[in-house]
């Protein structure tokens, strides 16, 4: 919750920020601020005693990878996940659609940045429903498509339709929201109990590295091309990703986390 506040507020004060005082000075206070974060970090007590690990670090990262290698369940929501954020990720276009599509300046570049902090505070604040589908599978690979279909159509927008640019934002990053908490309910639910660390921690690569990999594909599609083909290409190869995963995998669409078993989804141990 406080994440996805700060993700509303910071770029919309930022935007005002270097509307009035310069990108400098933005830079200077997202500096500072930092300041409160080194103090908590260093307010961290350590643990008096270190837990004994059964097995090497690189012993433990093997039989964890392995684990995902042969669940062809976990390693499908992770891979939906990679390739939504490599074909959809748009960020670093934001700054071009600001300046010569919507003219809005720093301040509606501002308000882009902060639309899917809105949306994932929504999302985050209502998803008490969430308890109630039981096909989480099929729930992932709906919120995938919806993400690639508002990230689309974000790419048709042209100037006078700023607001609804805004909003088409802020349902992208509702929708994917939705799709990690339902992959969440995946990892928890089918992964065993000494193995969910690990695994937590390979989920978080491809949840990091797939936005990343998205903003070097926008650029390098919107250089060959353009921004707009980049934003719309991309929000529709999100959809063919995920039909082409639910058909890879049908693990997936099929999963039931009320009356799936982790001895059905899980493979031997390694």
């Amino acid at each position: 919750m406080l994440y996805q506040t700060a993700a509303v507020v910071g770029p919309a004060v930022g935007g005002l920020v270097i509307a009035s005082y310069g990108v400098a000075a933005a830079y200077w206070i997202d500096a500072i601020s930092f300041a409160a974060a080194i103090a908590a970090a260093v307010a961290i007590k350590a643990p008096r005693q270190a837990l004994a690990l059964p097995q090497s670090v690189v012993e433990s990262l093997v039989e964890g990878v392995t684990y995902v290698a042969r669940n062809r369940l976990l390693l499908s929501e992770m891979v939906i996940d990679l390739l939504a954020m490599f074909f959809g990720s748009a960020r670093a276009l934001m700054p071009f659609y600001a300046e010569q599509v919507f003219r809005v300046g720093a301040q509606g570049l501002g308000l882009l940045f902060a639309a899917p902090g809105v949306g994932a505070l929504i999302a985050a604040v209502t998803s008490g429903w969430v308890s109630r589908v039981h096909r989480v599978g099929m729930a992932v690979i709906v919120a995938v498509c919806a993400w690639g279909l508002a990230i689309a159509a974000f790419g048709l927008m042209t100037e006078g339709m700023f607001a609804l640019a805004l909003v088409l934002v802020a349902l992208a990053e509702a929708a994917d929201v939705l799709s990690a908490i339902f992959r969440n309910v995946i990892l928890q639910g089918a992964v065993r109990e000494e193995l969910r660390g690990r695994l937590t921690a390979i989920h978080g690569l491809f949840v990091i590295g797939g936005p990343n990999l998205g903003q070097v594909r926008a650029g390098a599609v919107a250089a060959l091309v353009s921004p707009q083909f980049s934003v719309i290409s991309g929000g529709l190869a999100c959809v063919l990703a995920a039909i082409a995963v639910a058909f890879w995998a049908p693990e997936l669409p099929r999963y039931d986390r009320t009356e799936t078993t982790r001895e059905e989804v899980n493979p031997e141990p390694v």
